[in-house]
């Protein structure tokens, strides 16, 4: 009978997943910044939330790591305690370092493209007054709340590599374009279009805003934003403000000047051809191009750089600066300090 029982629940756990941490924890606070009710109450919303994403939302905190760098230590701890979902490791990792006052978001899988650079930067834009004030439970609630609604419209259309391997997508999430933009043409206006395809874009007649633009300057990729003409200036005679007088005057005046130099030209006859106003070798053309009539405003260097929060995320609206991590994995963040 034991051999039985024994060869049972042999079987059970050969055909039941078996996992030592078979339970995830969402909010590890080894820095001791939230009280018991608040970590039970995060824990909570953020265990619910992952599941309705479909994405592991986690919150991390440590008091010191020895000078340790934060990005590799916020992507390696999402890694190997088995966080992130599905094949390509969906999820978010908000990670505080309290000794040198650091805020790091480490993304991978579908959290790439819902937590762009630009979204970081915002996201940490709303997070760091609390954190200044030491209100940690309502930083860490709001980025509950900025994860439900970046997930639920996910508009990252690019990764971009540290090597320049820049990866485009459609609206889907399906890979379309991959491409070295040390390939590409430098200070070309490039256009990635909601298809995920990438053209010059002086070659769109009415550029759409939702396109993601860029060009490519010295190995550097650029975002730009392109300007649309303003509307003409209204040349119309402000013939009331003027006076009707002053319109009068002038019209006698035109009249007169005319009828004079009229009288000059009488031995003049009109052409019926323009090339007869034309003379041979007046006029040499040395050059033709195609200039993009929407001019660039504004440049953002898709990279690290410091954010007005302090951080190193880069900018941009349409995707995300990415790596690869201790494990191999494809991560993207930003962070700052507080």
């Amino acid at each position: 009978m034991k051999k039985i029982l024994a060869i049972a629940v042999f079987l059970l756990l050969l055909i039941t997943p078996f996992r030592i941490h078979a339970e995830k924890v969402y909010v590890i606070d080894n820095a001791g910044l939230l009280t018991a009710q608040e970590t039970s109450d995060l824990e909570e919303k953020l265990e619910r939330i992952s599941a309705e994403l479909q994405a592991d939302i986690v919150v991390l905190t440590e008091s010191d790591i020895n000078g340790q760098d934060v990005v590799a230590y916020a992507d390696d701890f999402f890694d190997y305690n088995g966080y992130g979902q599905g094949a390509h490791y969906d999820g978010v990792l908000l990670f505080l370092e309290m000794e040198t006052r650091t805020w790091y978001i480490s993304t991978s899988g579908s959290g790439i493209r819902a937590f762009t650079d630009a979204r970081i930067q915002d996201a940490g834009d709303e997070m760091v007054p609390y954190l200044a004030d030491g209100d940690y439970y309502a930083a860490f609630d709001r980025f509950a709340d900025l994860a439900v609604e970046y997930f639920r419209e996910p508009i990252g259309d690019y990764m971009l590599y540290d090597n320049g391997d820049l990866v485009t997508f459609d609206d889907d999430g399906n890979i379309v374009t991959e491409v070295n933009i040390r390939d590409l043409d430098e200070n070309v206006m490039y256009a990635i279009t909601d298809e995920g395809k990438i053209v010059d874009a002086s070659s769109l007649e009415d550029p759409p805003e939702s396109y993601t633009y860029f060009m490519v300057e010295d190995g550097y990729m650029y975002e730009v934003r392109p300007e649309k003409p303003g509307p003409e200036p209204d040349r119309s005679l402000p013939l009331l403000e003027t006076g009707v007088s002053s319109g009068v005057t002038g019209l006698l005046a035109s009249l007169v000047y005319v009828s004079r130099e009229r009288r000059k030209l009488r031995s003049v006859n009109a052409r019926s051809q323009a090339s007869e106003y034309y003379r041979k070798g007046s006029m040499d053309l040395t050059e033709s191009r195609d200039i993009f009539l929407y001019r660039n405003v504004s440049r953002t260097r898709i990279q690290r750089t410091t954010t007005s929060s302090g951080g190193h995320s880069g900018g941009g609206g349409g995707g995300s600066h990415v790596h690869i991590s201790s494990s191999g994995h494809t991560h993207g963040g930003g962070g700052g300090h507080f």
